[in-house]
């Protein structure tokens, strides 16, 4: 390396590396120096101590199969401060080749991120304590929930002392290994029969007053101690820095919160007090609201009647439908009858000139505390698009009117601008599950992930971004409780976009009813919406199975199609019997919507037709009765087809799929 090289490797601001063709030595930047006081020149095996233990195994396998195959060298990893703190660096590397095309050396940067990942971590860690909330039985498992999913990111040990309403002690709860947990619930009995001297998690929670402990040692443990046992325990849990939190909503005092790091890589200092106050006071609003929802429980099941008819006044009686486009949506209320209630909803409706609006959120929780707050943002939409055009403005104004009102509200929400004419899609997202597009050829994709829901620090970022959709695709959008059936959301996800790829969806004109029958086909354990747009193209057609003049009036139009198609009359009379069959089945048997496709192929035509019915079964031959009326139409119709596919979808009705032979 030459001297030049040298001194621009330390103009560099951030730790930046450089190392030779065999990558076994590296020379790093000055600011590597600065940061981990460690020398400039290291072995590779060498940087390895510098690494956070968690993260050396991963960082030697990308930096040696970088060195032997040159793999994109990308990763994140904890770098040793000179203090013994370790922060969260970005890592990237790149080969430089000479004139041969040999490589001549490695060049990489390190970008410290770990403000950022913190405040991502700690973003997705309040939602996820809401969502804990939300889907436990009660407080009491909630709150034993919760301080084992603290461990062992934000804490090794937790522990919660709930009060009772009265402000009685009620209950321990605690996280930590087995032995720490053992003694921390000893301490806490200790604390019932004798109040501690000094500063307590106790005495944090009476006083209002949060106390951070970056450095403990012998002398601050002594101080707080009342018996050789208190002494003992206290070793046992051997706390090396930690928090103590007053859990304080609505001017109750809720219990007392207390978070404890056992080494030094990572202290609670003063800077922390934000994030620990808020996750201090969320989980204490959310006891408060699950007591409360526990106490007024029986009030719930005695107007479930109530409920189901406010939930049906906060949806729209209709949605649009014209040539250029047609909507459908359904609501699924929650397995659980306390949930009769939710925050989820979806709206469509057109602004005029062939441009529609339409949004789909959920407000976090259940019940009357979700719904009133779903309810006025929804309206809220409605009235801002009379004045607004663009869908991040004009969230901003509808979520700035319901905050007046309700400011601790956390809302997921999808809003849109359609033009038909153009079929260009503008929306913004705030937090919500991305929407899937369904193409005409049976392909799905998914749109980018979302900006932060409304009611969150730093949703101001909310951005408009433009879609054009092509005649023919169908958009859905959905609510977090479709994909969340499972727990496991990416899995849900990827369930729902196979689901979509079923045949059906390119003809059932009731998208959102069938994708809720194929995704989620049990109860569902959270409040679903589904919103589907379908941009009209290609030959369909919906009627009434009871209405034979609309019947009829479909039967011309698909006789007319097939002569379009280049059918034959002897094709075209064999098509139309087929036709005349199956909704004549349809007409009988199913009462309900029957929808229509026919579309051309290779040396042919497809022919689908969905109907609501309870389903049959085809044998492939005729009844062994041969006077009997069953079976005898299904064989007449692949007889004269090339195939005949009949299958049930439980839940939505039954597709029959027949190849008619053309030209």
């Amino acid at each position: 390396m030459t001297g030049i090289e040298l001194f621009g490797l330390d103009q560099v601001p951030e730790i930046a590396w450089i190392a030779g063709p065999d990558g076994r030595r590296l020379r790093f930047s000055a600011q590597w120096q600065r940061y981990t006081g460690a020398p400039a020149d290291l072995a590779a095996d060498e940087v390895l101590e510098y690494i956070h233990p968690g993260d050396r195994a991963a960082t030697q396998h990308a930096w040696r199969a970088f060195v032997k195959d040159g793999r994109p060298y990308v990763l994140e990893n904890r770098i040793r401060r000179r203090d013994g703190a370790y922060r969260w660096f970005r890592e990237r590397a790149l080969v430089l080749r000479d004139g041969q095309g040999r490589v001549s050396n490695y060049v990489g940067i390190s970008s410290d991120v770990h403000d950022e990942k913190r405040s991502r971590e700690r973003l997705e860690f309040l939602l996820a304590v809401t969502r804990l909330f939300e889907s436990s039985p009660d407080y009491r498992t909630a709150l034993g929930s919760f301080v084992e999913m603290t461990i062992p990111r934000f804490a090794d040990a937790c522990a919660i002392d709930l009060f009772a309403p009265d402000g009685s002690f009620e209950d321990v709860f605690v996280a930590g290994d087995p032995d720490r947990k053992g003694a921390l619930l000893e301490l806490r009995e200790l604390y019932r029969t004798a109040p501690p001297i000094g500063n307590s998690s106790w005495g944090a929670a009476r006083s209002g007053i949060p106390e951070v402990f970056s450095a403990i040692d012998e002398s601050v443990v002594g101080h707080e101690v009342h018996s050789p046992r208190h002494l003992e325990l206290r070793r046992r849990v051997s706390i090396r820095s930690g928090i103590r939190m007053p859990m304080i909503a609505e001017g109750t005092i809720v219990g007392a919160l207390s978070w404890m790091r056992t080494s030094d890589e990572e202290p609670y200092e003063r800077a922390d007090l934000p994030f620990y106050t808020d996750v201090a006071t969320r989980v204490a609003e959310l006891v408060l609201r699950k007591r409360a929802e526990e106490t007024l429980q029986h009030l719930y099941e005695q107007q479930n009647l109530i409920a189901r008819t406010l939930q049906a006044s906060f949806l729209p009686g209709s949605l649009p439908r014209t040539e250029q486009l047609s909507f459908s949506a359904i609501y699924a209320s929650a397995e659980s009858a306390e949930s009769e209630i939710g925050g989820d909803w979806y709206d469509a409706f057109e602004l005029g000139d062939g441009t529609f609006c339409f949004s789909i959120g959920d407000v976090g929780g259940h019940g009357l505390g979700a719904a009133i707050p779903m309810g006025k943002l929804r309206q809220a939409i409605r009235v801002a698009s009379a004045i607004e055009r663009d869908p991040a403005r004009l969230l901003r104004i509808a979520d700035a009117s319901l905050r007046r009102e309700h400011p601790d509200v956390y809302v997921t929400a999808f809003v849109a601008i359609y033009e038909s004419q153009t079929r260009v899609l503008r929306y913004a997202s705030a937090g919500h599950p991305p929407p899937l597009v369904r193409s005409p050829e049976g392909l799905v994709r998914r749109f980018p992930d979302p900006d932060l829901p409304l009611g969150l620090e730093g949703f101001e970022k909310l951005t408009t971004r433009t879609e054009t959709l092509r005649a023919g695709e169908l958009l859905v959008c959905f609510t977090d409780g479709l994909v969340e059936a499972g727990k496991d959301i990416a899995a849900g996800m990827e369930f729902v976009m196979g689901s979509l790829l079923d045949p059906a969806f390119a003809v059932a004109s009731d998208a959102a009813q069938l994708l809720r029958a194929l995704a989620l086909p049990q109860a569902a354990p959270d409040d679903v919406a589904i919103l589907s747009l379908r941009v009209a193209a290609g030959t369909t057609w919906t009627f009434d199975a009871a209405e034979a003049v609309s019947a009829q009036a479909v039967r011309r139009a698909f006789v007319e199609r097939l002569h379009t198609m280049g059918a034959d009359p002897r094709q075209a009379a064999a098509a139309e019997a087929v036709f005349g069959e199956l909704v004549g089945n349809a007409s009988r048997y199913t009462p309900g919507p029957v929808d229509i496709g026919l579309a051309r192929e290779d040396r042919g035509a497809v022919l689908d037709v969905i109907d609501r019915g309870p389903g049959f079964s085809w044998r492939g031959r005729l009844p062994l009765d041969p006077l009997s009326e069953s079976g005898r139409g299904l064989y007449l119709i692949a007889t004269l087809g090339r195939s005949l596919d009949v299958r049930r979808i439980p839940g939505f009705g039954t597709h029959v799929r027949v190849r008619l032979p053309l030209g």
